[in-house]
């Protein structure tokens, strides 16, 4: 029997290998297996979802596509560096600005609060005086 496998399914299991070549090649990143058992069958599919060597070409094979994107557009490693560079900048930034706002909006609540008990004291003075 064969069986191709693809991302995190069985896409085909049968003894016709002309289909089963039809379905491999129509899954870009798919791989085929000759089995012999259910348990040889278990066995080949807990390796695909597992991680296989086709897994870690079509990683590469994707890493390569945008690499080449990238240089399409004219973006080398130097230029990519300086890209990351104003990223980690502005990302530092925004935590910046981020933790600043955290801090006075804390200091508006306290604010709040102390305005709220002066309010809960005067009232409890005055029914005191009544």
């Amino acid at each position: 029997m064969y069986a191709v496998f693809d991302k995190q399914a069985i896409r085909f299991l049968g003894s016709d290998i002309d289909q089963a070549n039809e379905i491999l090649k129509s899954k870009v990143g798919s791989t085929m297996a000759n089995v012999g058992s259910l348990a040889e069958l278990a066995t080949l599919f807990d390796t695909h979802l597992t991680g296989t060597e086709s897994d870690a070409q079509g990683l590469s094979q994707a890493a390569e596509r945008v690499f080449k994107m990238l240089d399409d557009r004219g973006i080398n490693q130097e230029k990519m560096e300086d890209v990351l560079a104003a990223l980690r900048e502005r990302g530092d930034k925004v935590v910046s600005e981020v933790s600043s706002l955290g801090i006075k909006s804390m200091a508006r609540v306290g604010e709040g609060f102390l305005a709220i008990g002066d309010l809960l004291k005067e009232a409890s003075e005055q029914s005191d005086d009544d």
